[in-house]
């Protein structure tokens, strides 16, 4: 690779970073890995239902582009991640 390959392979990668953090700054949430955005887990050993341990029931937690910029943090506005809206 010679040095005009270099710039444009540092720029390809700059604009998806740029990219992602724009869709961070928008969509500060996604999805819990865990219960799926439905909030409930099922149990290990009888296979009851109980709220999801990673997401506290709300079935969304904060992705990482978000995190870096500090967009949604709980702690600041002084509540909880709001809950998934139903669609319909």
């Amino acid at each position: 690779m010679n040095g005009s390959d270099m710039g444009l392979l540092f720029l390809a990668v700059a604009a998806l970073v740029a990219i992602y953090l724009g869709s961070c700054l928008v969509h500060p949430y996604q999805d819990c890995p865990s219960c799926k955005g439905t909030s409930k887990h099922r149990g290990s050993v009888m296979g009851g239902l109980r709220l999801c341990h990673r997401c506290n029931g709300t079935g969304r937690v904060r992705r990482a582009g978000s995190i870096l910029l500090g967009r949604g943090n709980r702690t600041a506005r002084g509540n909880r991640i709001p809950p998934r809206t139903p669609r319909r």
